[in-house]
């Protein structure tokens, strides 16, 4: 089962649960959520490897360390999250990359309208 956990440390981690006993999870291919926020408000989440260095998908996590356990992520999510895990992470990063480079292009734009007025031909000195 897929699930999202935050963690005592604020982080929020999504990751099947291979395992569990009344101490700890066993969970498999975890991976770190971050929410970002553009000067206007927008946000998107971008994920990465939780465990970077790590050779095993699989890590041990104590339950006394975990706040919250979700257990129904969103379908939207679990799609993210297997596309992200299953080989697809590298084209999921340049989608991202490109996805955060266009938003950030719209937002520079919108603020430069709002800063400098509609007439963006006229040059100002």
């Amino acid at each position: 089962m897929i699930s999202i956990f935050k963690l005592m440390n604020g982080e929020e981690i999504i990751a099947k649960i291979a395992d569990h006993d009344s101490t700890q999870y066993l969970l498999e291919d975890p991976v770190q959520l971050y929410r970002n926020v553009a000067p206007n408000g927008m946000t998107w989440i971008q994920c990465s490897h939780w465990l970077l260095f790590s050779r095993s998908s699989l890590v041990e996590v104590e339950k006394t360390k975990v706040l919250a356990v979700i257990s129904d992520p969103n379908e939207h999510v679990l799609k993210n999250y297997n596309d992200f895990v299953h080989g697809g992470w590298q084209e999921h990063q340049k989608q991202m990359e490109e996805l955060t480079k266009q938003r950030i292009k719209k937002v520079a734009e919108e603020q430069a309208r709002q800063y400098f007025g509609k007439n963006d031909k006229e040059t100002i000195h």
